[in-house]
Formats: structure tokens, C-alpha cells, sequence
């Protein structure tokens, strides 16, 4: 029977309460916030200046640094933009969606004015661009996902969404991994309208093409959920082989969406589409029963920040508690409650460099398990000043910082 304790995370009203309590008593905590390495001024916190630190975050952390922040920075949401002529030139055969044959006709970064801020430029198609966009935001490494086929599996031809899969894991394997493979990283694309493709792809892109992931939709469509056992070969692939699956949304993901047409704006429906997808991979994997199944898969959850999860995790666990077990089919009655699937280590979070509450959120979820993301190069992103909003404007201890912005990505991906 499920316990009748509530959850031990608190509800979101909790942390955000707390917050201004617990940003209050930091500069009595031993844990000196960041302060660039070399620098001869005060440390930087929520409030202005601290006691300086002994030492650089770099020589706490025990990684290699680099010179402009003194610790690793990895960021663990970037993205790419593939082209048509790209994947075509690598063997995509068929027809994709209107949305995504739209944005995969356009060619050039003027066609792009929308879809990508407007610091970068040729870095979103070209991997030595990339590169020096990395140095000029101070990145050791991207892991990188792609752009218009973030919506792949929306495609009405399952053949036609594995062709572009395979495309796509070729083209930036010889393009992008190979200009700098220790650098540049890729989470590959996998067919889920092929359950049995989608496995043997995601062991052909992590063993052959050097992947250290594989993406999915937050949905397949109506008919089909992550959490069906079609899709249990791919999660163990991914258990036998060490590598997380990464739900990532899109504005033109499968059905049931929230998609552009529902508001009269964009800005209402940006608001909602990430964080309403999440929710509904999240729920589909832990009340469907995967993580209970396959309780060595790594997940992450990306591109919607962290400040709604502590919430849902408890609606999740409220859910739990209340609905009885002959009200659903027996195949999903858990063992254990929502939260300690969420919080047992094996799931992290991508946040937003400049996000408010973030180490309340990071004292809720796990201090191992939350990690930078920039969304490079997107409109949203914060390029080329996402890093330094998370290193050195977050008030953030020392400790934690290196571990939001290199640690903890580094060990979802399993990165050497």
C-alpha cells in the first residue's frame, strides 16, 4: 500500500518562501561564493561583496580549468542547426512535417532572423564558429542537440523519421565530432515510431559515433507513450550501456501539444509548451512504471528550468497517495512513491543560467543533480554572457557552481 507520508520535497510555495530567509543567512555559511580566479576584488553574492575565498574554484573541484573562470563549464543543452541539403547529403530519403520542412529549407543564417539570437552568428551551422563562440563564452564542452528535428518523431512516415535520424547522427559525427571531438559532443536522434530501430540506432550512435545520449520527444503521439513496453529494449540498450535518455521538447513535438496555434501569442505559449511537456514525460516514466523498471536508466530532463519541479514532483506524489490502486491497471502500481524515483540519482535537471530560487531549487532535487544549460544558439539563449550569468552573478557557493556548471553534466553524460 503507498505510504501515507507526503513527500519530502516541499511543495513550490515552500522554497520560495524560503528564499529570501535562506540568501539572508549565506554569508554565514563556511561555502564563500564564486569569484573569478586571479581576482583581487571582493567575492560576488546575491547581495554584493563577501569575504573573499582562499581558493579558485578550479583547485576545489580537482578538474581542469580554464583560464577566463577558473573551473570547467560544460554546458549540457546547446544545439545545432541542421540543414536539409545536410541530412540529404548524408542519406535522408523522404518527407518531413510542414514546420520542420520549413525550417529545414532555410539555408542561410538571414533566413533565420527569429530562430536564433542575434549575438551569434555562423557558430549555429559551422563547427569551427562553434568553437570560438565556446571560447568567447568561456565552454570546455557541448553536448549538442539539434534544431528543427527536435520534432523527428512528428513526422507522418516512420520511414521517412528514420532515415533523418540516421542522417542526422552521421552528418554531426562528421562534421562536428570530428573538428573537435573532445569538445564537441552529440546526444544522437533515435526513430521512436521504430521501437526496435530506435534501440538498435541508439547503439550504433554510443558505440560507433561516440554518442553520449539519446533524445526523445517528451511524447510520441495519442497512441503511443514512453512508457509503453515497446520502448523497454531502448532503455535497457541505454542501461547496458551507461548513457541517459534526454527528454527534450519542441515547439513542433507530437500530439497532445501545446502548440502556437492554441494562444493568440507566442510569448503565451512559450511560456507553457517546455514546462507542460516535461510533465507529461515525467509523469509517463515514473507512473508508467519505467524507472521502476529499469532503475539503473539515466534521465534528464531539459530546457524548462528547475523551478516547477519540486512542485510537480509533489503533485506527483500526492497522485500517488490518493488514487487508489484498483482505479488503475495493476501493471502500474508502484512499489515506492514518485519522489524517490526523481530524487534516488539517476534523474537530473537542466536549469536556466540566470534562474531566481536556484539554490533552493538545487537544495530540493539534489545538489549532484541539477546542470548548466545555454540553449545556444537559439533566441532565448543568454550567448555570450550565459555562463558568466551562472558562474558569476548566481550567488551561488563555490562548491556548488563547479558542480552546476561542469560536475554534474559531466556525469549524467558519462563524459571523459
Amino acid at each position: 500500500m503507498p505510504s501515507t507520508k507526503r513527500a519530502v520535497i516541499p511543495s513550490i510555495a515552500l522554497p520560495y518562501l524560503l528564499n529570501i530567509l535562506r540568501f539572508q543567512n549565506l554569508s554565514t555559511c563556511c561555502e564563500v561564493p564564486w569569484r573569478p580566479a586571479g581576482s583581487s576584488g571582493p567575492s560576488i553574492g546575491i547581495h554584493g561583496a563577501r569575504p573573499q575565498a582562499t581558493c579558485t574554484v578550479a583547485q576545489r573541484a580537482g578538474r581542469r580549468s580554464m583560464s577566463r573562470f577558473g573551473l570547467e563549464v560544460v554546458d549540457g543543452d546547446g544545439h545545432v542547426v541542421e540543414r536539409g541539403s545536410d541530412l540529404r547529403r548524408f542519406g535522408w530519403e523522404g518527407d518531413a512535417n510542414d514546420i520542420v520542412t520549413l525550417l529545414l529549407g532555410w539555408e542561410s543564417r538571414q533566413e533565420w532572423t527569429h530562430g536564433i539570437t542575434p549575438a551569434v552568428d555562423d557558430g549555429a551551422f559551422d563547427p569551427v564558429t562553434r568553437l570560438a563562440d565556446m571560447d568567447r563564452e568561456g565552454i570546455d564542452r557541448a553536448v549538442n542537440y539539434p534544431s528543427p528535428l527536435l520534432g523527428v518523431s512528428d513526422f507522418a512516415d516512420p520511414a521517412s523519421s528514420a532515415s533523418a535520424c540516421r542522417a542526422y547522427n552521421d552528418w554531426f559525427a562528421a562534421t562536428y565530432r570530428a573538428a573537435d571531438p573532445n569538445r564537441l559532443a552529440a546526444v544522437a536522434l533515435v526513430p521512436l515510431r521504430d521501437a526496435p530501430a530506435a534501440a538498435a540506432e541508439a547503439r550504433r550512435t554510443i558505440t560507433e559515433l561516440g554518442a553520449v545520449g539519446v533524445m526523445v520527444q517528451p511524447y510520441v503521439g495519442d497512441d503511443v507513450h514512453l512508457s509503453d513496453p515497446q520502448f523497454d529494449p531502448l532503455w535497457t540498450t541505454l542501461e547496458e550501456l551507461g548513457r541517459p535518455v534526454a527528454v527534450h521538447g519542441s515547439r513542433h513535438t507530437c500530439p497532445p501539444k501545446i502548440g502556437p496555434s492554441t494562444y493568440r501569442n507566442f510569448a503565451r505559449f512559450y511560456a507553457m509548451c517546455h514546462p507542460f511537456q516535461q510533465q507529461v514525460a515525467m509523469g509517463d516514466l515514473v507512473l508508467g512504471g519505467v524507472l521502476e523498471r529499469h532503475p539503473r536508466l539515466k534521465v534528464a530532463f531539459l530546457e524548462s528550468g528547475v523551478g516547477w519541479i519540486p512542485y510537480y514532483i509533489d503533485r506527483l506524489d500526492e497522485a500517488y497517495e490518493s488514487v487508489r490502486e484498483d482505479w488503475v491497471d495493476d501493471r502500474y502500481v508502484l512499489p515506492r512513491e514518485p519522489h524517490e524515483y526523481l530524487l534516488s540519482g539517476n534523474c537530473w535537471f537542466s536549469c536556466e543560467p540566470d534562474e531566481p530560487n536556484l539554490r533552493v531549487m538545487i537544495d530540493s532535487l539534489g545538489e549532484d543533480q541539477v546542470f548548466y544549460a545555454s540553449d545556444y544558439p537559439h533566441f532565448d539563449c543568454k550567448f555570450p554572457d550565459s555562463a558568466q550569468a551562472l558562474i558569476e552573478e548566481s550567488g551561488l557557493p563555490e562548491r556548488l557552481v563547479a558542480k552546476v556548471a561542469g560536475a554534474n553534466a559531466r556525469a549524467l553524460y558519462g563524459l571523459d
